[in-house]
């Protein structure tokens, strides 16, 4: 395994991290992240800006949906504004997520050719992506840039995220009612050789995810189907009660068994990256000599869990299928009285000296 040995980090070890690395060294990083409405948008660069404000420099990705409700566009200004007072070095760039035309998810391609048009390394020893506001196919676009880029350039390469998933459960997504791939991890998945392939997939469980989840399986019918719950997690029960919302899928149509369940801790990416790449490997060996394997993944719970997906497509060929939101429901009170002191920071290096070899 690329990770077989991770450096990462979680809570206030993560933290200690930013502050030891980043204070050290004559660092000068550079941030990626997300300008939305999202109150967690602004808490890496705060840490980042105390530790390293002469040096640090920032890109922030602004999300475009149509018609977003005015407290959402509100927050995310706010938002901008905290960004711009924390890095005030930094650039802005809006990123449309949905093709006006058909309403088809666009948002990994658009801002991959943001990066490959504003993105200057020049002078930087580390790239750091905060996913913390931003979409699943937004930060995996980004990372399989920022991936490509730090191997190129022989720098560090860092993911972060301020991790919550009674955050995630309050910010209800209304999806664009299609299934896609996921730029640029589409996995050959309708290519000749995985046409009568084995197709596992496995979905990130997360609350009101219903309707999204029905889009992606009638988008390739998988042959099995393993649900990821996370275990543990900050709530004992919560993986019980991610079962009991899903039953109906996981008793019926997904044909799901007690032993098909992929638990992962929830606030541990590099545990359901090895335990994705464990599994792949099993399946390799048994349809080797029959129809072959393959795996897709769907993102759709917290961030953390999501990181470790990823994580596994930057190594696998891995397809990846999900939904796009048209737009967020979360109303003012609710967006207002989430309280950022639950959120976990987490920090994955994915790229860099930690893993040079001699």
């Amino acid at each position: 395994m690329r990770w077989e040995h991770c450096v990462s980090h979680r809570a206030e070890r993560t933290e200690a991290f930013i502050r030891d690395f980043f204070g050290k060294g004559n660092r000068t990083p550079f941030l990626i992240g997300g300008a939305g409405f999202d109150p967690r948008a602004t808490l890496i660069s705060k840490l980042m800006a105390q530790v390293v404000p002469k040096t640090v420099r920032g890109m922030f990705i602004r999300e475009e949906r149509p018609a977003p409700a005015q407290h959402l566009i509100k927050a995310a200004e706010r938002n901008a504004d905290l960004l711009k007072v924390h890095i005030p070095k930094s650039t802005f760039h809006s990123c449309p997520i949905i093709d006006p035309m058909d309403n088809a998810p666009k948002g990994g391609r658009e801002v991959a050719k943001i990066l490959d048009k504003s993105v200057v390394l020049t002078g930087v020893t580390d790239i750091v992506l905060d996913c913390s506001a931003l979409s699943a196919s937004v930060f995996f676009a980004i990372a399989k840039f920022c991936d490509d880029a730090a191997k190129s350039n022989a720098i560090n390469f860092h993911i972060m995220v301020q991790d919550d998933p009674a955050a995630d459960s309050d910010i209800l997504a209304n999806i664009c009612g299609t299934a896609a791939l996921v730029h640029p991890f589409q996995g050959n998945l309708w290519n000749e050789k995985n046409a009568t392939a084995a197709k596992l997939w496995i979905p990130q469980l997360g609350r009101n995810r219903h309707a999204a989840l029905e889009l992606i399986y009638n988008f390739f019918l998988p042959t099995a189907v393993c649900p990821v719950l996370p275990f543990p997690a900050r709530h004992p029960r919560y993986a019980d009660s991610l079962v009991e919302e899903y039953a109906q899928q996981i008793l019926g149509r997904w044909e799901v068994d007690a032993r098909d369940f992929v638990y992962a801790h929830e606030s541990n990416p590099v545990d359901l990256y090895r335990t994705l790449l464990r599994i792949d490997d099993a399946r390799q060996r048994v349809f080797a000599s029959t129809t072959g394997s393959h795996i897709v993944l769907s993102p759709l719970g917290n961030k953390a869990l999501a990181v470790g997906m990823l994580m596994a497509c930057l190594e696998r060929d891995f397809s990846v299928v999900s939904v796009e939101a048209l737009g967020y429901e979360v109303d003012e009170p609710t967006l207002t009285n989430i309280d950022t002191t639950h959120c976990e920071a987490i920090h994955v290096w994915i790229a860099g000296e930690a893993y040079a070899k001699t």
